[in-house]
């Protein structure tokens, strides 16, 4: 017969069953580690986002110095171009001028190296064209200003463009060196 005893008593687990199932015993942290550490991690996410923003600052600044210093060097290009171009008018009106005696008028402008002005005294004298290309814009895209007889009252053309800005009179025009050469007085 069974002993009642027994039956009810209650059964110890082997020691190796518990080793595989039971879960180990845990220790709780310390409330006050716990919140340290919470502190700790937050702080570091700051200084590493304070980090960023100031990569990102700087990145910023360097851009801007970068593009200031393109369009400054775009600047002295479109500069440098449109005395070019002065230089290759200039020559052109020497040309002009050998041919048919003067400089073409304000009115006849930078055209007249083209083709012949009309109502020209002797248009058999014009031997041009004496650009090889149409009159070009300046790098701002606006036409270049030519006049004859110039303000200077010395018989001098000139020419010259607006500059970035489009307004005459401003220090940002750029002109080429006039062409002193005076101006034939009367027959």
């Amino acid at each position: 017969m069974a002993d009642p005893a027994r039956d009810h008593a209650p059964q110890q687990p082997s020691p190796e069953a518990t080793a595989t199932t039971a879960p180990p015993p845990t220790v709780p942290a310390p409330a006050g580690k716990s919140r340290r550490l919470r502190v700790l991690v937050w702080i570091g996410i700051f200084i590493a986002l304070g980090g960023l923003e100031l990569i990102a600052g700087a990145a910023l600044l360097l851009g801007v110095a970068v593009i200031k210093a393109y369009g400054t060097i775009r600047s002295r290009a479109a500069v440098a171009a449109v005395r070019q171009e002065l230089d290759a008018f200039q020559g052109a009106l020497h040309l002009y001028r050998r041919d048919i005696g003067d400089f073409p008028s304000t009115a006849q402008g930078l055209e007249a190296l083209r083709r012949p002005p009309t109502g020209m005294a002797d248009a058999s004298r014009w031997a041009g064209p004496y650009l090889a290309e149409p009159v070009p814009l300046d790098p701002w895209q606006r036409p270049y200003q030519y006049e004859y007889p110039g303000n200077d009252r010395q018989g001098r053309a000139g020419v010259w463009s607006l500059g970035p800005d489009g307004a005459g009179g401003t220090d940002d025009d750029v002109a080429g060196s006039s062409l002193a050469i005076p101006r034939k007085e009367g027959p």
